[in-house]
């Protein structure tokens, strides 16, 4: 499969720069192109960029009246799956949910897949995951989403791809805001208020959310509260400032699987995060330096079973993730984008398990200190974009990374597009992604192994994206293979479990994605991907299928949707594999009561599809939430 995409993409290559050497027409308005950032670090045409990125606008997002952002991606985006294992909230530690997988990279180990806000990486520094009940609607303009390695730029846990959620103040000046409550089964309410207000070169944002759930099973609650700050000032008209900060407090409780049910298993998350940006943009060149920190305070009591005694410890940890973003690009000839960029992250982890007479040990009654480390990590890294003969762009990067614990790495990248005409485009990209070993997994709690290596892959994939019928359908379909090594399994070693870069990925699929509007009022989207796996991953489904309708009537507007997932491993365990089909129907339906009031309905799993997602956590049956929107 290597040779046969290497032989492909030299020969398409050859085939493009003969092409346009003998057809230098310039193309004018072409509109298979959409302006981007994540692919590029600077805004920049999507078909000019050989990445695969799928984005949601900030309409899509609204109209789903989902809070978790999460929901949304996994519908819209062919190839990403989410694990969830009850009405609302994720959780954290075991029989969590809220793992993220793209082409069958994360499974269990949603490490693999980076996310970031506004730029910036977004992961619990001691144990390396994202933490998924932290990414909401509130203030979200776009949300793009990078389908393979994005290493190059981003770094460690890129390798699957990345998720950007990208966040605004609004554009006109004076105040605004919105604000929206809704309540259904099981007690679930899911509320947020947001207010933004500019004036001219000044411009701030701020909002606060509340959701709770009692759950479908007893001992399934979930509470949180987050609170969002933006300001931003134009100093010059090059140069801008921005501040952004993110404050959430979580509390989930896990009812254990339905065969063996567990009692008081109880986290209280406590995460925050907050950036300065100062951005530049001149006539050839523009970049940004972003100062970060992340942080986060955990606090989980691990339950116990029907006839056994409540613990007496809880497991405690907390952990920070700094950083600094620089970056500059620069047009060093015509119709080229170089970019030039340097990354340096700070990663603290401390954990311990705190008894309630103030002792610390283990629960196996081996004495365990606290564990407490960090690693330090910094980067250079250069991408390359070349627009030639108005047709073909063509892409090169390379990143030197060097971690203070796992050492130093080269990773490239290289592609090419070509505009076969204004409305349609091929893309041809090869490119290398790593994520190194978490403190987790070098440090804490067996099987951990302080020598193990970075996890790495090869991605190769080629691309086609076109515009037919005046506009009307868009269509974009993918092929790509993965070849992955040194991923990190737990091993029996000398009759004691280990950590050991034994793992590997062979994954090939196709992704397709369409979307065509019927008539003004009535669209219809829907995206399929395919996947195969030599190795089976937990929570990547073989077959993922969604298509949705969208219709409107004067005040009126209904959203009917239909997600099929099949070939969804939930225990790749040798004789004990469980794989699972389901059909879901969710809908939605607004009425626009005036120009600043709406109500709106939606149902879940209409055809009450019994199944799970984390195995033996069965998912609710047909759930329906109410609500009111309000803008001013």
């Amino acid at each position: 499969m290597k040779r046969l995409f290497s032989t492909i993409l030299i020969t398409l290559t050859s085939t493009f720069l003969l092409f346009a050497n003998n057809n230098q027409e310039a193309i004018t308005g072409v509109d298979i192109s959409e302006v981007v950032i994540t692919g590029n670090r600077e805004y920049i045409p999507s078909n000019e960029l050989p990445a695969a990125i799928t984005t949601i606008d900030r309409e899509s997002i609204e109209s789903r009246f989902e809070s978790s952002l999460l929901t949304t991606v996994t519908e819209q985006v062919p190839g990403f799956f989410n694990t969830s294992r009850g009405v609302m909230g994720y959780g954290v530690s075991t029989g969590a949910a809220g793992g993220i997988n793209i082409r069958g990279i994360g499974g269990t180990n949603s490490a693999q897949m980076l996310v970031l806000i506004d730029g910036h990486p977004q992961y619990a520094g001691l144990m390396g995951h994202p933490i998924a009940d932290t990414y909401h609607s509130l203030g979200v303009e776009k949300i793009e989403v990078v389908r393979g390695p994005a290493s190059v730029l981003y770094g460690s846990n890129a390798m699957g791809g990345v998720m950007n959620i990208i966040t605004g103040n609004g554009t006109e000046n004076g105040f605004s805001g919105s604000a929206r409550a809704a309540y259904g089964s099981y007690g679930s309410l899911q509320s947020q208020a947001g207010v933004s207000y500019n004036n001219n070169r000044f411009s701030s944002n701020g909002g606060i959310l509340y959701n709770r759930s009692n759950g479908h099973r007893e001992n399934m609650d979930f509470e949180q509260i987050q609170g969002t700050l933006g300001i931003g000032y134009e100093l010059t008209d090059h140069y801008s400032i921005s501040v952004n900060a993110n404050l959430a407090d979580i509390e989930s409780r896990n009812p254990g699987t339905v065969s063996a049910p567990i009692f008081n298993n109880q986290a209280d998350i406590s995460r925050g995060n907050i950036s300065v940006s100062l951005d530049n943009r001149n006539s050839r060149s523009s970049g940004s330096l972003m100062l970060f920190h992340n942080f986060g305070n955990h606090k989980i009591a691990d339950g116990n079973g029907e006839n056994e005694a409540e613990l007496s410890y809880v497991f405690r940890s907390e952990d920070a993730l700094s950083g600094i973003n620089l970056y500059e690009t620069f047009s060093l000839f015509e119709d080229n984008h170089t970019t030039f960029g340097f990354d340096w992250f700070h990663v603290y982890g401390k954990g311990w398990f705190a008894h309630d007479d103030g002792t610390i040990s283990s629960p196996w009654n081996k004495s365990l200190p606290a564990v407490e480390e960090s690693s330090n990590e910094f980067a250079g890294y250069v991408n390359f974009n070349q627009r030639l003969f108005d047709r073909i762009t063509f892409s090169a990067g390379l990143r030197f990374n060097h971690h203070s614990i796992v050492g130093s790495k080269w990773i490239p990248q290289s592609g090419i597009t070509y505009d076969i005409d204004a409305h349609n485009n091929l893309k041809l990209m090869a490119g290398k992604g790593y994520r190194n070993p978490t403190m987790k997994d070098m440090f804490l709690f067996p099987p951990q192994n302080p020598d193990l290596k970075p996890e790495e892959l090869v991605n190769y994939e080629l691309a086609y994206s076109g515009i037919f019928a005046d506009g009307k359908l868009k269509i974009n379909a993918n092929l790509f293979h993965i070849d992955a090594k040194n991923i990190i399994l737990v091993q029996m070693i000398d009759g004691r479990k280990r950590n050991m870069n034994s793992g590997e990925l062979k994954n090939s699929g196709v992704e397709l994605a369409a979307r065509y509007k019927i008539e003004k009022n009535i669209s219809v989207s829907g995206n399929y991907s395919y996947l195969y796996m030599k190795y089976p991953v937990v929570a990547a489904p073989q077959h993922k299928l969604y298509a949705d309708i969208d219709w409107s009537c004067g005040k009126f507007r209904a959203v009917s949707g239909m997600q099929y997932i099949a070939g969804l491993y939930t225990d790749t365990t040798q004789g004990a594999e469980k794989q699972e089909n389901f059909l879901l129907w969710n809908a939605r339906m607004v009425y626009q009561i005036s120009d600043k009031t709406s109500i709106f309905v939606k149902g879940e799993n209409l055809l009450n599809s019994k199944y799970e997602i984390n195995a033996g956590y069965p998912m609710p049956g047909i759930t329906v939430m109410s609500g009111l929107n309000l803008s001013f």
